[in-house]
């Protein structure tokens, strides 16, 4: 989230050098920017094998110059040659990916992990809504803390026989699973700690109420009656998802005019935004209304290449005449660096806090020298006061077991990062 985890990662790693080639898995978009982070801190280290297909090779040489980034993805295809050659130092970045212990690549981190001497797990938000999400991560940096999964969840994640399955989405004895994750496996860095001279971040939710989001509004009816009329608990969530989806394409063009009118209206002091969406049709709703008033802009989603990805974030952080990044909360929420920007807009909310205080630290991290402002835009009537209100009671659980320090009530962030002990 901004506070320099990588530059921390790599200055542990490079204290156990001896057990090194290092393995680096991280999401597909920030692969070179851990590369640039090593040229640039450890320019000892001169063998970097950056992998992007699965036809590419493991390097040949082993030795303590030498690394190798990979995707998750791309760990998953390449499961059988990792095993053979048994990395013992390994780096596990935004390691919330590998929170679902079912999901193959979680079951292929912790194979490759086994025959490690040196793991470190580095996350903004290991858990991005429930307590749960953590089980796996753990039992990756030592399975001896918690060897069961059914324990664990009884005793931490309210864990019981559902209607059809064991469920275990709750939160209990919080204040104990928190003395044992900081006593064994878990470092939490706060801003106000890391970076005593960061600007503050400020938050701001904006009810939207001009004449296109009342007509948007008006074309959710359908989506909210189903909503309501829905009785299980299934149907209740896939009826949320379509009205989701439809606020969003109902928000849009309000959204657009007030960042056009609210920033860059005559004599506006100049300043750069940051919009972010989760829908490709709002994102595209969005650009094509910005691009409309002659402002100039980027936009990064899950089209987006690793290497254009780059150069756009290059061309918002440089080019004074480009002011609006449209950016994806999830494509571009993490792995870039956005600290030209002094706003942050959220067009639509999103399921897991987690990943909107993500987006916001785009601008809010290190090398930004104002105060960020940050944005919700809601309307009433919609999906938004249902997701609203769900995000906080996240929060208040992830509060309990010390994994956010942020109730959206004030502007304190941190990230965690889990290591072996040696």
């Amino acid at each position: 989230m901004g506070l320099g985890k990588t530059i921390q990662a790599l200055g542990i790693m490079q204290y156990f050098k001896a057990d090194w080639p290092l393995l680096i898995v991280c999401p597909s978009s920030v692969k070179f920017a851990w590369l640039n982070q090593i040229q640039t801190f450890l320019p000892s280290v001169t063998n970097v094998c950056v992998l992007d297909k699965g036809s590419d090779m493991l390097p040949t040489e082993k030795s303590m110059r030498t690394v190798a980034i990979m995707s998750y993805d791309l760990m998953v295809v390449k499961r059988k040659h990792l095993l053979e050659y048994a990395f013992e130092a390994i780096i596990f970045d935004e390691s919330h990916l590998i929170k679902d212990g079912q999901a193959q690549r979680t079951k292929v981190a912790t194979d490759i992990s086994k025959k490690a001497l040196r793991v470190i797990l580095l996350s903004g938000t290991p858990a991005l809504s429930r307590p749960v999400e953590l089980f796996s991560q753990i039992r990756i940096i030592d399975p001896k803390i918690f060897p069961n999964f059914r324990d664990f969840a009884i005793r931490y994640c309210d864990g019981k026989q559902g209607r059809f399955s064991f469920e275990a989405k709750g939160c209990t004895n919080s204040t104990e699973l928190a003395l044992i994750l900081t006593n064994n496996v878990m470092i939490r860095r706060l801003k106000k700690d890391v970076l005593g001279d960061l600007p503050e971040k400020r938050r701001e939710v904006v009810f939207l109420h001009d004449d296109s989001i009342t007509m948007g509004i008006s074309n959710l009816r359908s989506a909210k009656a189903a909503y309501n009329g829905a009785v299980d608990k299934e149907s209740k969530h896939q009826c949320l998802v379509e009205y989701y989806h439809e606020t969003g394409i109902a928000k849009a063009k309000s959204v657009a005019t007030h960042i056009v009118n609210s920033f860059f209206y005559d004599d506006a002091p100049r300043r750069k935004v940051l919009v972010f969406a989760h829908h490709q049709v709002v994102l595209d709703t969005i650009s094509m209304h910005i691009t409309k008033t002659g402002l100039r802009s980027i936009r990064i989603d899950g089209t987006t290449a690793p290497k254009s990805r780059e150069e756009q974030c290059r061309l918002f952080q440089e080019d004074d005449d480009v002011v609006v990044a449209v950016l994806s909360m999830t494509a571009a929420g993490v792995g870039v660096t956005l600290t030209a920007a002094t706003v942050v807009v959220f067009a639509e909310l999103h399921w897991n806090p987690g990943t909107l205080k993500q987006a916001e630290d785009r601008a809010h991290r290190v090398g930004q020298t104002d105060s960020v402002f940050v944005q919700y835009l809601l309307a009433n009537g919609t999906a938004d006061d249902v997701l609203w209100p769900l995000i906080q009671r996240k929060l208040d659980v992830l509060d309990s077991c010390h994994l956010s320090s942020d109730s959206y009530k004030v502007s304190l962030t941190c990230f965690l990062f889990f290591f072996r002990r040696f």
